[in-house]
Protein backbone atom coordinates (compact mmCIF):
# COMPACT_ATOMS: atom_id res chain seq x y z
CA UNK A 1 0.00 0.00 0.00
CA UNK A 2 1.49 3.24 -1.07
CA UNK A 3 0.27 5.40 2.12
CA UNK A 4 2.26 2.76 4.55
CA UNK A 5 5.23 2.61 2.57
CA UNK A 6 5.21 6.46 2.98
CA UNK A 7 4.30 6.27 6.57
CA UNK A 8 7.21 3.78 6.78
CA UNK A 9 9.81 5.80 4.90
CA UNK A 10 8.61 9.18 6.62
CA UNK A 11 9.22 7.53 10.21
CA UNK A 12 12.55 6.36 9.07
CA UNK A 13 13.38 10.36 8.06
CA UNK A 14 11.83 11.15 11.25
CA UNK A 15 9.78 13.14 9.55
CA UNK A 16 6.56 13.90 11.50
CA UNK A 17 3.51 11.92 10.80
CA UNK A 18 1.16 14.90 10.04
CA UNK A 19 2.88 15.07 6.95
CA UNK A 20 2.01 11.99 5.63
CA UNK A 21 -1.26 12.95 3.49
CA UNK A 22 1.12 15.63 1.79
CA UNK A 23 3.55 13.28 1.33
CA UNK A 24 0.67 10.62 -0.19
CA UNK A 25 -0.55 13.11 -2.34
CA UNK A 26 2.43 14.87 -4.04
CA UNK A 27 3.82 11.27 -4.64
CA UNK A 28 0.40 10.51 -6.43
CA UNK A 29 1.10 13.99 -8.37
CA UNK A 30 4.03 13.34 -9.69
CA UNK A 31 3.07 9.68 -10.88
CA UNK A 32 0.28 11.11 -12.56
CA UNK A 33 2.11 13.86 -14.82
CA UNK A 34 3.05 13.86 -18.45
CA UNK A 35 6.84 13.10 -18.92
CA UNK A 36 6.29 15.72 -22.09
CA UNK A 37 8.63 16.19 -25.11
CA UNK A 38 9.29 13.21 -26.79
CA UNK A 39 8.24 11.14 -24.22
CA UNK A 40 4.70 12.76 -24.80
CA UNK A 41 1.82 11.84 -22.12
CA UNK A 42 3.86 9.02 -20.66
CA UNK A 43 3.87 9.05 -16.65
CA UNK A 44 6.15 7.34 -14.24
CA UNK A 45 2.60 5.44 -13.20
CA UNK A 46 2.85 3.56 -16.41
CA UNK A 47 6.66 2.42 -16.09
CA UNK A 48 6.48 -1.71 -15.21
CA UNK A 49 9.03 -2.72 -12.29
CA UNK A 50 10.73 -4.76 -15.65
CA UNK A 51 10.99 -1.56 -17.25
CA UNK A 52 12.98 0.64 -14.82
CA UNK A 53 16.43 0.24 -12.60
CA UNK A 54 15.72 1.98 -9.23
CA UNK A 55 19.60 4.19 -7.98
CA UNK A 56 21.57 2.42 -10.42
CA UNK A 57 25.29 3.31 -8.77
CA UNK A 58 27.93 3.35 -11.11
CA UNK A 59 31.94 3.96 -11.44
CA UNK A 60 33.69 6.06 -14.31
CA UNK A 61 37.56 5.83 -14.87
CA UNK A 62 38.53 8.84 -15.45
CA UNK A 63 42.40 9.74 -16.73
CA UNK A 64 43.28 13.57 -15.77
CA UNK A 65 40.32 15.47 -17.33
CA UNK A 66 39.80 19.04 -17.03
CA UNK A 67 37.19 21.77 -17.35
CA UNK A 68 38.23 22.83 -21.00
CA UNK A 69 38.35 18.81 -22.14
CA UNK A 70 34.71 18.81 -20.46
CA UNK A 71 33.41 21.72 -22.06
CA UNK A 72 34.86 21.13 -25.54
CA UNK A 73 31.78 18.93 -26.59
CA UNK A 74 29.63 21.04 -25.70
CA UNK A 75 30.95 23.73 -27.87
CA UNK A 76 31.65 21.32 -30.77
CA UNK A 77 27.85 19.80 -30.83
CA UNK A 78 26.10 22.64 -29.84
CA UNK A 79 22.72 21.59 -30.70
CA UNK A 80 19.65 21.76 -28.01
CA UNK A 81 19.41 23.56 -24.88
CA UNK A 82 22.66 23.56 -23.75
CA UNK A 83 25.76 24.53 -26.38
CA UNK A 84 28.38 26.83 -26.78
CA UNK A 85 27.19 29.52 -23.63
CA UNK A 86 27.13 26.88 -21.50
CA UNK A 87 30.68 25.47 -22.82
CA UNK A 88 31.82 28.77 -21.56
CA UNK A 89 30.31 28.52 -18.10
CA UNK A 90 31.69 25.24 -17.75
CA UNK A 91 34.95 26.01 -19.02
CA UNK A 92 35.10 28.18 -16.27
CA UNK A 93 35.00 25.48 -13.55
CA UNK A 94 38.29 24.60 -11.52
CA UNK A 95 38.11 20.85 -12.58
CA UNK A 96 41.92 19.01 -12.40
CA UNK A 97 40.45 15.30 -11.81
CA UNK A 98 41.18 11.80 -12.26
CA UNK A 99 40.47 8.73 -10.38
CA UNK A 100 37.23 7.13 -10.15
CA UNK A 101 33.61 9.19 -10.91
CA UNK A 102 31.22 7.75 -8.48
CA UNK A 103 27.66 8.23 -8.66
CA UNK A 104 23.92 6.83 -8.37
CA UNK A 105 21.01 7.32 -10.79
CA UNK A 106 18.07 8.10 -9.39
CA UNK A 107 16.10 6.27 -11.89
CA UNK A 108 16.35 4.43 -15.41
CA UNK A 109 13.97 3.39 -17.45
CA UNK A 110 13.05 2.68 -21.13
CA UNK A 111 9.85 3.83 -23.28
CA UNK A 112 9.73 1.41 -26.49
CA UNK A 113 13.22 0.79 -27.33
CA UNK A 114 15.20 4.02 -25.70
CA UNK A 115 16.35 3.94 -22.32
CA UNK A 116 16.19 7.43 -20.16
CA UNK A 117 17.92 8.86 -17.24
CA UNK A 118 15.31 10.76 -14.75
CA UNK A 119 16.92 12.57 -11.73
CA UNK A 120 14.15 14.32 -8.83
CA UNK A 121 15.43 17.62 -8.04
CA UNK A 122 13.67 20.17 -4.91
CA UNK A 123 14.65 23.43 -6.19
CA UNK A 124 12.66 26.14 -5.65
CA UNK A 125 11.66 28.61 -7.98
CA UNK A 126 8.83 31.29 -7.08
CA UNK A 127 8.21 34.18 -5.79
CA UNK A 128 9.58 36.43 -2.62
CA UNK A 129 8.66 39.17 -0.72
CA UNK A 130 10.66 42.64 -0.28
CA UNK A 131 12.53 40.55 2.93
CA UNK A 132 13.55 37.58 0.55
CA UNK A 133 10.89 35.39 2.30
CA UNK A 134 8.72 32.32 0.12
CA UNK A 135 5.68 33.66 -1.13
CA UNK A 136 4.35 31.69 -3.47
CA UNK A 137 5.90 28.61 -5.88
CA UNK A 138 4.27 26.38 -8.14
CA UNK A 139 4.22 24.72 -11.37
CA UNK A 140 3.60 27.87 -13.54
CA UNK A 141 6.97 29.43 -11.85
CA UNK A 142 8.97 26.18 -13.38
CA UNK A 143 9.37 27.38 -16.90
CA UNK A 144 11.10 25.74 -19.51
CA UNK A 145 13.46 28.62 -19.48
CA UNK A 146 13.07 29.01 -16.01
CA UNK A 147 14.35 25.79 -15.42
CA UNK A 148 17.13 25.28 -18.46
CA UNK A 149 18.70 28.83 -16.29
CA UNK A 150 18.69 26.98 -13.32
CA UNK A 151 20.10 23.83 -14.87
CA UNK A 152 23.04 25.41 -16.26
CA UNK A 153 23.26 27.52 -12.84
CA UNK A 154 24.24 24.50 -10.92
CA UNK A 155 25.70 21.98 -13.96
CA UNK A 156 23.06 19.89 -13.85
CA UNK A 157 23.74 19.58 -17.71
CA UNK A 158 27.29 18.06 -17.09
CA UNK A 159 25.99 15.95 -14.49
CA UNK A 160 23.08 14.77 -16.43
CA UNK A 161 25.48 13.90 -20.00
CA UNK A 162 27.91 12.02 -17.03
CA UNK A 163 25.09 9.98 -16.31
CA UNK A 164 24.25 9.18 -20.11
CA UNK A 165 27.39 8.33 -20.60
CA UNK A 166 27.81 5.94 -17.74
CA UNK A 167 24.14 4.49 -19.12
CA UNK A 168 25.80 4.15 -22.54
CA UNK A 169 28.30 2.29 -21.09
CA UNK A 170 25.90 -0.03 -18.41
CA UNK A 171 24.37 -0.68 -22.32
CA UNK A 172 27.15 -1.64 -24.23
CA UNK A 173 27.93 -4.27 -21.65
CA UNK A 174 24.63 -5.79 -20.80
CA UNK A 175 22.42 -5.17 -23.53
CA UNK A 176 22.88 -7.63 -26.81
CA UNK A 177 22.86 -5.81 -30.05
CA UNK A 178 22.96 -2.59 -28.36
CA UNK A 179 23.03 1.05 -30.63
CA UNK A 180 23.34 4.26 -29.18
CA UNK A 181 21.44 5.28 -32.42
CA UNK A 182 18.73 2.53 -31.54
CA UNK A 183 19.12 2.42 -27.72
CA UNK A 184 20.00 5.61 -25.93
CA UNK A 185 17.35 8.21 -25.06
CA UNK A 186 17.88 11.32 -22.75
CA UNK A 187 17.24 12.60 -19.62
CA UNK A 188 14.57 14.06 -17.38
CA UNK A 189 15.10 16.41 -14.69
CA UNK A 190 12.12 16.41 -12.33
CA UNK A 191 11.64 19.53 -10.47
CA UNK A 192 9.39 17.75 -7.66
CA UNK A 193 8.05 21.25 -6.54
CA UNK A 194 6.83 22.35 -10.39
CA UNK A 195 5.02 18.94 -11.46
CA UNK A 196 1.51 20.00 -12.40
CA UNK A 197 -0.11 16.08 -11.81
CA UNK A 198 -3.08 15.32 -15.22
CA UNK A 199 -2.65 17.64 -17.75
CA UNK A 200 -3.31 17.63 -20.73
CA UNK A 201 -0.01 19.25 -21.93
CA UNK A 202 2.36 17.02 -23.28
CA UNK A 203 5.18 18.94 -24.74
CA UNK A 204 6.25 21.71 -22.43
CA UNK A 205 5.38 20.25 -18.86
CA UNK A 206 5.65 22.46 -16.03
CA UNK A 207 8.41 21.15 -13.64
CA UNK A 208 9.65 18.01 -15.88
CA UNK A 209 12.89 19.78 -17.86
CA UNK A 210 13.57 16.81 -21.00
CA UNK A 211 15.89 16.67 -23.35
CA UNK A 212 17.57 13.64 -26.08
CA UNK A 213 20.88 15.56 -26.33
CA UNK A 214 23.08 14.86 -29.49
CA UNK A 215 24.45 11.61 -29.97
CA UNK A 216 28.03 12.61 -31.06
CA UNK A 217 28.47 15.01 -27.82
CA UNK A 218 27.62 12.23 -26.01
CA UNK A 219 30.30 10.09 -27.64
CA UNK A 220 33.00 12.59 -27.48
CA UNK A 221 32.45 13.18 -23.80
CA UNK A 222 32.53 9.37 -23.88
CA UNK A 223 35.90 10.02 -25.53
CA UNK A 224 37.21 12.48 -23.09
CA UNK A 225 36.37 10.10 -20.34
CA UNK A 226 38.37 7.11 -21.47
CA UNK A 227 41.39 9.09 -22.64
CA UNK A 228 43.50 7.14 -19.64
CA UNK A 229 43.19 3.64 -21.83
CA UNK A 230 46.01 5.78 -24.45
CA UNK A 231 48.43 7.19 -21.91
CA UNK A 232 51.81 5.89 -20.39
CA UNK A 233 51.47 3.59 -17.95
CA UNK A 234 54.15 6.47 -15.95
CA UNK A 235 51.31 9.10 -16.49
CA UNK A 236 48.64 7.41 -15.02
CA UNK A 237 47.73 7.59 -11.01
CA UNK A 238 46.47 4.67 -8.85
CA UNK A 239 44.60 5.98 -5.81
CA UNK A 240 44.99 3.53 -3.23
CA UNK A 241 43.56 5.55 0.01
CA UNK A 242 40.15 7.64 -0.50
CA UNK A 243 37.36 8.79 1.71
CA UNK A 244 34.28 7.88 -0.36
CA UNK A 245 31.12 10.14 -0.84
CA UNK A 246 27.93 8.44 1.07
CA UNK A 247 25.51 10.90 -0.52
CA UNK A 248 24.80 14.25 -2.40
CA UNK A 249 22.09 17.20 -1.28
CA UNK A 250 20.70 19.64 -3.55
CA UNK A 251 20.57 22.46 -0.49
CA UNK A 252 23.67 23.55 1.41
CA UNK A 253 24.10 22.78 5.14
CA UNK A 254 26.51 25.25 5.61
CA UNK A 255 24.34 28.44 4.24
CA UNK A 256 20.61 27.32 6.02
CA UNK A 257 22.74 26.62 9.30
CA UNK A 258 25.65 29.27 9.77
CA UNK A 259 24.83 32.15 7.66
CA UNK A 260 21.52 34.09 7.58
CA UNK A 261 21.77 34.14 4.04
CA UNK A 262 19.29 32.28 1.12
CA UNK A 263 22.17 31.20 -1.49
CA UNK A 264 25.72 31.33 -2.66
CA UNK A 265 25.18 35.30 -3.15
CA UNK A 266 24.60 36.53 0.22
CA UNK A 267 25.76 33.64 2.41
CA UNK A 268 29.37 34.66 3.34
CA UNK A 269 30.90 31.45 2.21
CA UNK A 270 30.46 29.96 5.65
CA UNK A 271 31.67 26.95 3.90
CA UNK A 272 35.25 28.20 3.86
CA UNK A 273 35.66 28.69 7.48
CA UNK A 274 33.96 26.18 9.20
CA UNK A 275 33.83 22.68 9.43
CA UNK A 276 31.05 20.53 9.59
CA UNK A 277 31.10 16.88 10.82
CA UNK A 278 27.62 14.69 11.03
CA UNK A 279 28.10 11.95 13.17
CA UNK A 280 25.92 9.09 12.98
CA UNK A 281 24.35 6.50 15.36
CA UNK A 282 27.46 4.57 16.23
CA UNK A 283 29.48 7.89 17.32
CA UNK A 284 31.54 8.38 13.98
CA UNK A 285 31.68 11.61 12.23
CA UNK A 286 31.47 12.33 9.01
CA UNK A 287 32.84 15.85 6.93
CA UNK A 288 30.47 17.57 4.81
CA UNK A 289 31.50 19.33 2.16
CA UNK A 290 30.75 22.04 -0.71
CA UNK A 291 31.25 22.17 -3.90
CA UNK A 292 31.48 24.75 -6.63
CA UNK A 293 27.87 24.23 -7.55
CA UNK A 294 27.38 24.67 -3.26
CA UNK A 295 25.40 21.23 -3.46
CA UNK A 296 26.83 19.38 -0.25
CA UNK A 297 28.57 16.04 -0.02
CA UNK A 298 28.63 13.80 2.73
CA UNK A 299 32.10 11.73 2.69
CA UNK A 300 32.50 8.46 4.77
CA UNK A 301 34.71 9.59 8.32
CA UNK A 302 36.85 6.41 7.64
CA UNK A 303 38.57 6.23 4.51
CA UNK A 304 38.73 3.15 1.97
CA UNK A 305 42.47 1.99 1.69
CA UNK A 306 44.51 -0.34 0.19
CA UNK A 307 47.61 1.21 1.27
CA UNK A 308 48.24 -2.56 3.04
CA UNK A 309 48.65 -4.34 -0.09
CA UNK A 310 51.71 -1.86 -1.13
CA UNK A 311 54.92 -4.21 -0.44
Amino acid sequence: DQADLCARELQRAGIAEPQLQAAVLGLEQLRQSPLGGALGGFQLAQLAPEQRLNEMNFDLPLGLVRARALARPFSDHPEGWFGADYAERLAQLDVASQGFLTGSIDLVFRHGERWWVADWKSNWLGERDGQGQPLRCGPRHYTPAAMAELMAANHYPLQAHLYLVALHRYLRWRLPGYSPEQHLGGYVYVFLRGVPGTTSATRAVPGMFLEQPPLARLLALDQVLQLVAGCAAGSVELTLHQHMPLFHMEHCLFCAFLSEGHDHTDCGRPCESHEVLLRDRSGAEHPLRADLGCRNTLFNGRAQTAAEAIP
